[in-house]
Parts: structure tokens; C-alpha cells; sequence
């Protein structure tokens, strides 16, 4: 299995994850397609836009600031234009997060996150798991 990036598509999700675990909102907003679509199913989050996108990452980390994606066991180019990641993505809430998880008990939750791109911006983004 990989879990370094191969491919330039691959490098640019790791660029992505990388940027969402340091809080580095200017590259964000760079890969970012302002039009991008971002889910995570089963809990319901569902929302379009770049700016709404950066400010959920913003109000998750004043939440949780130690968020962040961790122990990666694949990423993955499984089309021209899209890749796949499994990791698990967690921190410790500073207070309940209705569908996340309880304030101060970590959550890690065993992710497969989907990342599309065109021009080398992220347009669509889910998570499962």
C-alpha cells in the first residue's frame, strides 16, 4: 500500500491535508475551487462554496484545536482526476460536537476521503467513515 504521494495529483491532496492540519487558511484558500462542494457522510455536513469551506475548517479548529488528519495508510490516484485517502481524522473538543463527539474525549474517526480536481483546485470533497 502507499502512503507517500506518487503522483502530482497525489502530492496535491497530501498539499491539502498538510495545509488542514497546520491551519494554513491562505493555501487552503488557494486550493480551494470557490465553487467546491464539501460532505461528510454519515454525519451530514453538506456545503458548497470556498468561503463557507474555510470558515467550517476555522469554527472546527476554535473547537478543536488539535484537529487534524493522522495515521494515513493509503493515498491514491483512481482517476484522471481524483484521488483517494485513508486516514483517520480527529482532535479533543473543547466542548460537545453534536454527531463528532464529546468535549474532552478524542475523536478519531477511520476516514476514506475523496478529493476531485480541475486545474489543480479541489471542486469536490467527501469523507466517509
Amino acid at each position: 500500500m502507499s502512503i507517500a504521494p506518487a503522483t502530482d495529483l497525489e502530492k496535491l491532496a497530501d498539499r491539502y491535508v498538510e495545509a488542514y492540519n497546520t491551519g494554513d487558511y491562505d493555501s487552503l484558500q488557494e486550493l480551494l475551487d470557490e465553487n467546491v462542494r464539501m460532505r461528510h457522510f454519515p454525519r451530514g455536513v453538506d456545503n458548497s462554496g470556498s468561503r463557507p469551506a474555510i470558515q467550517m475548517m476555522r469554527d472546527f479548529t476554535a473547537i478543536l484545536p488539535d484537529k487534524g488528519f493522522s495515521k494515513r495508510s493509503l493515498i491514491k490516484q483512481v482517476s484522471p482526476d481524483s484521488v483517494v485517502i485513508r486516514h483517520v481524522w480527529g482532535g479533543t473538543p473543547l466542548a460537545d460536537v453534536p454527531g463528532f463527539g464529546e468535549k474532552g474525549k478524542l475523536i478519531a474517526l477511520e476516514l476514506a476521503t475523496f478529493m476531485t480536481f480541475a486545474e489543480g483546485r479541489l471542486v469536490d470533497y467527501q469523507d466517509f467513515g
